[in-house]
């Protein structure tokens, strides 16, 4: 365990307490959230929750906003200026070595999230190339990915109303991880109702359930975007689904 409170006394940073852990948290085997009084009670359960809820189960968007502040933060601490925070109605200054724990905490807690990210790929993605008697799918609709940076089949069927994506990697191994993006199309609009990051092995294959609750207006697309490279937005796959 690394203890913040070593390296400041509390005169120095009296409205922080930090303290990372190496080890796990609950079933998670993601390091603890750091310490902070100005994050309140900040919990694995509780982002989980979060995502889930307010975001959709949009791990990527909640990652791309602690990116944006991690890069806010940083700039400040580099140009020598004063972040002012609010807390129970009080308006703190961090700046200098004060600014310098904040953003080390703060790249801790973006860590954390794309971890747990990971973690809730591998409790959502069902890998149904090993899995046996399942029963033969009402529709099955497939399309191959011609990019120069990704390799993949996409595969997709309606089962009992729920549509199941499946992605297999033709290519190499994954640099980095990626984002397999879930979209509801209604009258040629799309609307991103749910994303998984991961990173494919060669040969790999994975399936993305979603169930029909969340199919409201029984089309669904896919997309797959590499967080190493740019790529043209245009659905690998479609589905209908009633």
């Amino acid at each position: 365990m690394i203890s913040f409170r070593k390296i400041l006394t509390s005169a120095v940073f009296a409205f922080v307490t930090v303290s990372v852990f190496a080890g796990s948290a609950g079933a998670s085997e993601c390091q603890a959230f750091p310490k902070l009084k100005l994050w309140g009670n900040f919990t694995h359960e509780r982002v989980k929750n979060m995502v889930a809820t307010r975001l959709e189960g949009d791990w990527d968007s909640y990652l791309g906003r602690l990116d944006a502040r991690l890069r806010t933060i940083k700039d400040m601490q580099i140009n020598d200026q004063e972040l002012v925070l609010t807390y129970k109605g009080k308006r703190y200054g961090i700046k200098g070595g004060k600014l310098a724990l904040y953003v080390h905490a703060s790249k801790v807690r973006r860590d954390v999230v794309e971890c747990l990210a990971e973690e809730a790929v591998a409790e959502n993605l069902e890998n149904f190339a090993t899995a046996a008697g399942q029963e033969e799918p009402t529709v099955v609709e497939t399309a191959a990915i011609p990019a120069v940076d990704l390799k993949l089949d996409v595969a997709s069927r309606c089962t009992d109303g729920d549509s199941i994506f499946t992605i297999t990697n033709r290519g190499k191994a994954w640099p980095n991880l990626g984002s397999i993006g879930i979209y509801r199309i209604n009258d040629g609009q799309s609307q991103k109702i749910n994303a998984r990051r991961m990173r494919f092995d060669a040969g790999q294959s994975a399936s993305l359930k979603i169930k029909a609750a969340q199919n409201t207006t029984g089309r669904l697309g896919v997309f797959v975007d590499p967080s190493w490279g740019e790529r043209k937005f245009s659905f690998d796959a479609t589905l209908a689904c009633s």
